[in-house]
């Protein structure tokens, strides 16, 4: 490769790095200055509030059930670049739809979030070991895909705030997308039980859990980040869910008063054990 063409890639690679940081920026600065946007959520939890759903099994059993859809077919390839590294972390922090920049060069067909979703009603409910057993067995087994998808999938049918990632979206009434969103969070367990001083959100808990695991796998996997960066991203990302109730909420208040902590302790169990599943673990 000549000295030019060298020099043209790092400087490609530079601008997609300064472009991707910039985002993170954003995504960070609308956690607390929050863009306008429907509440479709809000019209969710009114229609579901006095509906109990099926509890998720306890942590240690639901880790257990994880470990056996997990095989050695199972794995993940460390593809993603600096700039990719950086651009994910603005995604799993915020949604596209808040600044469609972070969409645009990572995109997936709603096709694959439908299918998705019509698989779980036919396990209805669904537990996180099917979630992710399905999804696995849509992704060609490959762990970080599937959990990509589980993340975007559950996250925009609990807040409908992902389209500009979810390419071909169809124009919807909104009566349709609120059906689409009761559709998903009547298929799958609820990781917090009816009644309590936090209400369930089936469908935010579940986009929690598998950003918590996503991270894990990705930030941990990263042959990219050095062996000072790695434990700095991982700890950050496994007590993002902490810091959100801890720091930002006292500045920009939930819209649903749901308490995430749990869903982040499934995600972050769930995550270390796809981890062990996974082929660079160095």
């Amino acid at each position: 490769m000549s000295h030019s063409v060298q020099e043209h890639i790092a400087l490609n690679e530079s601008v997609a790095l300064a472009t991707s940081i910039r985002q993170l920026g954003r995504a960070a600065y609308t956690l607390v200055h929050t863009p306008s946007h429907d509440a479709l959520h809000q019209d969710v939890a009114t229609i579901t509030s006095e509906t109990p759903y099926a509890l998720e099994s306890p942590l240690a059993t639901t880790v257990e059930q994880v470990e056996a859809v997990l095989s050695p077919l199972d794995h993940y390839d460390d593809t993603l670049n600096g700039p990719q590294l950086v651009q994910k972390a603005g995604l799993l922090m915020q949604f596209s739809d808040y600044d469609r920049t972070l969409a645009q060069t990572v995109h997936m067909p709603y096709g694959q979030v439908a299918k998705l979703g019509a698989a779980f009603r036919t396990k209805s409910p669904a537990t996180l070991a099917d979630q992710l057993d399905t999804a696995l067995a849509q992704s060609d087994h490959d762990i970080e895909q599937a959990l990509w998808k589980l993340v975007i999938g559950s996250r925009h049918h609990a807040r409908w705030l992902d389209g500009s990632i979810l390419a071909d979206l169809p124009s919807m009434s909104q009566q349709d997308k609120i059906k689409r969103m009761v559709q998903w969070q009547n298929s799958i367990t609820a990781i917090k039980p009816f009644n309590t001083e936090s209400p369930q959100d089936p469908t935010g808990d579940a986009y929690y859990c598998w950003t918590h695991a996503y991270a894990k796998v990705v930030y941990g996997n990263s042959r990219l980040l050095g062996s000072l960066s790695r434990p700095l991203i991982n700890t950050l990302f496994h007590n993002g869910t902490n810091l959100m109730h801890a720091v930002i909420h006292r500045f920009n208040k939930q819209s649903i008063p749901s308490d995430h902590t749990l869903a982040a302790q499934y995600g972050n169990a769930i995550g270390e054990v796809c981890l062990r599943h996974t082929r660079n673990t160095s």
